[in-house]
């Protein structure tokens, strides 16, 4: 099957976009101990700065994702990069606990809406049979991402201190004047554009159709509406579930190999590469199985091995399983995350696709906010190890979800497409 130059540049744009999302996000992860140790903070007060990095991400993805269909997926995207860059590296300047959480609430608003507008672009320009594998693929961008933030922390750290490594996310904003000169916009978003401008006159005349009605509605009240609540709802809590593991147990990972098992910061950083080099393939084997077996078939196992795996990870005591049994939960996690893309994609026509990927995933993005700060407060009771472990079950409930979702393997997406949210 043939690539199209366009579909590369797509693929490029939004791969190097979340790549680096994931890079400047993921280094307040390894920069936390240092933190914690330069300015005697307490451990639920370190969880609180990921956390109103976490509020800012949702209010950048609700109105960011929104604008989307308005302005386009590339024009938002590359505002996006800009912003989280720029934010990034002001945090270097922080003072104090309170600067820092500033600075990472505007970090927050670029970081948000990347993924949702970059999985839009990817949908609307890859054939359906190669979709899946072109939307895992751009999301293992984020264990790249975080592979490359670890081996800048191992790198820098004992050289340049934690706000040495902010200034290093500034970079990604250079991305930005590629994906403009470029990568236009996808063809489906330039249709759907042309659509609301023809629909608008059918408004101003009193001719517009009960679907052209549909059609220019506010995407919220399309999203949440009677009609395509039965699917929206179980998704968003599969969201839910994806998002409040994620950012709960990885946030605190590198923390519980420097603190809890004493590694040292370049031997922490080696095993998050490992896990991240593991999460990369994961991610791509996922797309590879979604495109052939379908979306819910490779979802099943993923996440119920997953959810034994993290069990005995968060248990493990000596380094050879804290450094195996890494590896695996990598491989699942991120091929787990990497799947959303594709299925989320498919079930939400062009002109709310942009709304709908970026409100549902930071509505999960917003309670997952949480799960750090949780987190900081239980472990000293029990052990951080222990504390990630509970996380377990809410895997489990991502299984049972998938029984009121659609498998839409394989599903043609054109702008035409009215029955988006077929059961």
């Amino acid at each position: 099957m043939n690539i199209t130059k366009y579909q590369w540049k797509t693929l490029s744009a939004s791969f190097l976009g979340y790549c680096l999302d994931s890079f400047d996000w993921m280094l307040l992860s390894f920069v936390m101990p240092l933190i914690i140790t330069t300015w005697g903070v307490s451990g639920s007060d370190a969880g609180l700065i990921a956390t109103v990095t976490t509020f800012g991400a949702v209010l950048g993805g609700w109105t960011m994702g929104i604008l989307g269909e308005y302005f386009g997926r590339v024009r938002m995207l590359s505002i996006t990069i800009l912003a989280y860059s720029i934010f990034t590296g002001l945090c270097a300047l922080s003072q104090n606990v309170e600067q820092l959480m500033f600075f990472r609430f505007l970090t927050g608003v670029g970081l948000g809406a990347e993924w949702g507008l970059a999985q839009a672009l990817i949908a609307e320009s890859w054939d359906p049979k190669l979709r899946a594998r072109a939307a895992s693929f751009v999301h293992s961008g984020w264990p790249v991402g975080y592979g490359l933030a670890a081996v800048v922390f191992s790198v820098f750290a004992p050289m340049f201190g934690w706000k040495g490594l902010f200034v290093v996310g500034v970079v990604p904003a250079l991305v930005v004047f590629w994906i403009r000169k470029n990568v236009p916009e996808s063809p489906a978003f330039e249709e759907i554009k042309k659509e609301r401008a023809e629909i608008k006159e059918k408004l101003r005349r009193n001719q517009a159709s009960q679907q052209d009605i549909q059609k220019s509605s506010f995407p919220l009240v399309y999203i949440f509406s009677k009609q395509h609540i039965r699917v929206t709802l179980p998704l968003l809590i599969f969201i839910l579930g994806s998002y409040i593991t994620y950012w709960g147990v990885m946030t605190w990972v590198p923390t519980m190999l420097y603190t809890e098992h004493q590694l040292s910061i370049a031997k922490t950083g080696i095993f998050i590469v490992a896990l991240n080099v593991a999460g990369f393939i994961g991610a791509n084997a996922f797309g590879w199985f979604s495109d052939r077996f379908g979306r819910k078939a490779t979802y099943a196992p993923y996440l119920i091995v997953s959810a034994v795996v993290l069990y005995f990870y968060g248990h493990a005591s000596s380094n050879t399983a804290l450094l195996v049994l890494g590896i695996i939960f990598g491989f699942l996690i991120f091929g787990a995350n990497a799947g959303q893309g594709a299925f989320y994609s498919e079930m939400f026509p062009t002109h709310v696709r942009s709304t709908a990927l970026n409100v549902l995933t930071n509505i999960g993005r917003l309670v997952s906010a949480f799960s750090p700060y949780y987190i900081g407060y239980v472990s000293p009771k029990i052990g951080l190890g222990a504390t990630l472990s509970l996380f377990s079950v809410l895997f489990i409930m991502m299984v049972a979800m998938l029984i009121f979702l659609p498998e839409n393997k394989g599903r043609n997406i054109l702008v035409q497409e009215e029955n988006s949210l077929s059961a």
